[in-house]
């Protein structure tokens, strides 16, 4: 894997020694050509992006949106996500004083998107969609 530090403290690990002896030049050019690489990876196939420190295939999507929402029985919910996965959520994990309204089977069986975020009760109660992706479970229709 990539090292990184001060090239002081880098060691070869071709020679077995514990740190490179006057060859700055040699992680230099590692990491220009590392860059170079990475810069070929963009620019030819514009299929990847550099986002927080990591190379994702693909294209920036945004910000994750709910598409779809139909509550159940047991305060459980189908949540179509703009990925179009289709996943359960168990809206008891929702706890605290905030969501005790949701205990209100009248207001959890009435939820509303508003921009791809599930709202209950005019807005007053909302719901990251990332977190409800986070702590839903994978969903297909048996058949």
């Amino acid at each position: 894997g990539l090292v990184s530090g001060p090239i002081s403290s880098l060691s070869d690990p071709t020679s077995g020694s514990s740190e490179f002896e006057g060859s700055p030049k040699l992680v230099l050019n590692f990491l220009d050509y590392f860059n170079f690489q990475l810069h070929v990876i963009f620019t030819k196939t514009q299929i990847m992006y550099y986002y927080d420190g990591f190379v994702y295939g693909g294209e920036p999507e945004g910000p994750m949106k709910i598409t779809h929402v139909k509550p159940l029985p047991d305060r459980m919910m189908l949540l179509t996500f703009s990925s179009g996965e289709t996943r359960l959520f168990d809206a008891a994990v929702l706890d605290g004083p905030v969501f005790s309204d949701l205990q209100n089977e009248d207001v959890f069986f009435s939820p509303v998107l508003d921009h791809g975020v599930v709202t209950w009760n005019d807005g007053e109660i909302d719901c990251d969609p990332e977190y409800m992706y986070e702590h839903s479970y994978e969903y297909s229709v048996a058949g």
